[in-house]
């Protein structure tokens, strides 16, 4: 769904794959569009995405410390280093 409705964002080049997650490697490779570089610009900041664990009680082939040990490893904490270097930053 989020390829149907930003196509255009995701030839933009500011979108890339987690490089460490096998699955958000062969889900941006699927649907990737690729930029028309003459067209457009090389991104000057990206986005890292990954395609997670869905935290939903239907997706029974995790248990619960499986999706929260998920989300903590590949979501919130590397959001929350990010927020931390980003407000050292800020002190200078």
């Amino acid at each position: 769904m989020f390829a149907k409705h930003f196509k255009d964002w995701l030839g933009s080049g500011e979108l890339v794959p987690c490089p460490y997650h096998e699955a958000s490697q062969q889900a941006f490779n699927k649907h990737h569009v690729v930029a028309n570089l003459v067209d457009t610009p090389p991104a000057d900041r990206t986005i890292e995405c990954i395609v997670a664990v869905a935290v939903s009680p239907a997706n029974a082939v995790y248990s619960y410390q499986q999706k929260r040990a998920f989300w903590e490893a590949n979501v919130f904490n590397p959001g929350l280093r990010d927020f931390e270097e980003w407000e050292r930053g800020m002190e200078i």
